[in-house]
C-alpha cells in the first residue's frame, strides 16, 4: 500500500456449509471494494478446526445388599454449543458385596476427542455394602447333664422384615460349662453380605437348672388304699418266704 492508502470493506468469509461447526478444513475466502490505484489478488486460506478435547469423569456409586441399582450417571466438561454426547454406563454383573467396575461406551464423534476417567483409572466403582440385620436370641433352659436344646432367634432387617436364618448362615456358640448356672448364648453370621448391628441386637441366656429331687408320697386319703395294698402284699411275700425256710428244715430233720 502506498502512504496512507487503504482498502476499503475488505471482509473475509466462508461459504456456508451444513458441516461448518464440524471438524475440518473450510477456505476462508475475501471480499473487497475496488480501487483503481491496485491490481489485487485475493489469496484463500484456510481455516482448520481440529477436535474439541472434553473430559466424562464416571461417578461413583453403591447400595446396600439387596436393593435395586442407583442410576448410574457422569458428569462432562469442555463442550462446545449446546453439544450432547451419547454416552451409556455399565457396571460389572453381580450382587453379591464387593466392588464393580463402571465403564462408559461412546458413541462415536469427529467433533471430539474424548478422555475418560474415574477412581479406577477409565472406570468407575460400584459398591454393594453389607446389609445390617438384628438379631436377638432366644432364652433357652435345660436340665443339667442334659444335651443343649435347639437354640432359636429372630432375624429381621432394620425396617423389621423377617429374615430366613438358612440364608444368613447363622451359628450359635455360647459360654463354656455344665453346672448349674447361666451362660450366655451368642449367635453369629457366615455371609459376608449381612452384618449384625451390634447396638440393637442382643444375646440369649441359657439356664442349667438342677436334678428335682423326687419328694416322699404323703399318706392321705386318696392313696391310703395303694398304701394298704402295698403291705399286704409284703406280708404275703415274707409268709411264702418263711413256708419255703420251714419246709426245707423239715425235709432237712428227716
Amino acid at each position: 500500500m502506498v502512504g496512507g492508502d487503504n482498502l476499503r470493506w475488505v471482509y473475509p468469509y466462508i461459504v456456508w456449509s451444513p458441516n461448518f461447526a464440524n471438524v475440518g478444513e473450510y477456505t476462508v475466502h475475501a471480499r473487497y471494494s475496488p480501487n483503481p490505484n491496485y491490481d489485487i489478488t485475493v489469496v484463500d486460506a484456510t481455516l482448520n478446526i481440529i477436535p474439541r478435547p472434553v473430559t466424562v469423569t464416571i461417578d461413583n456409586k453403591e447400595k446396600t445388599y439387596g436393593d435395586e441399582d442407583p442410576e448410574l450417571t457422569y458428569s462432562i466438561d469442555n463442550l462446545a454449543f449446546d453439544d450432547t454426547l451419547d454416552i451409556t454406563l455399565a457396571r460389572e454383573e453381580g450382587e453379591d458385596v464387593g466392588t464393580y467396575d463402571i465403564t462408559a461406551t461412546l458413541e462415536e464423534n469427529d467433533n471430539y476427542i474424548v478422555t475418560v476417567v474415574g477412581e479406577n483409572d477409565d472406570k468407575g466403582i460400584f459398591t454393594i455394602n453389607p446389609k445390617k440385620i438384628i438379631i436377638k436370641v432366644d432364652d433357652a433352659s435345660k436340665t443339667v447333664g442334659e444335651k443343649d436344646p435347639e437354640f432359636t432367634v429372630t432375624i429381621t432387617d432394620l425396617d423389621g422384615n423377617p429374615l430366613d436364618p438358612d440364608e444368613v448362615k447363622l451359628k450359635f456358640a455360647r459360654e463354656e460349662g455344665e453346672a448349674v448356672g447361666t451362660y450366655k448364648i451368642f449367635a453369629a453370621i457366615n455371609n459376608p453380605n449381612y452384618v449384625i448391628d451390634e447396638d440393637v441386637s442382643s444375646d440369649g441366656v441359657l439356664t442349667i437348672n438342677p436334678v428335682k429331687a423326687v419328694a416322699d408320697t404323703p399318706v392321705t386319703g386318696d392313696n391310703a388304699h395303694l398304701i394298704l395294698w402295698f403291705v399286704v402284699m409284703l406280708l404275703a411275700m415274707v409268709a411264702m418266704l418263711s413256708l419255703v425256710v420251714i419246709n426245707r428244715k423239715r425235709k432237712t430233720t428227716k
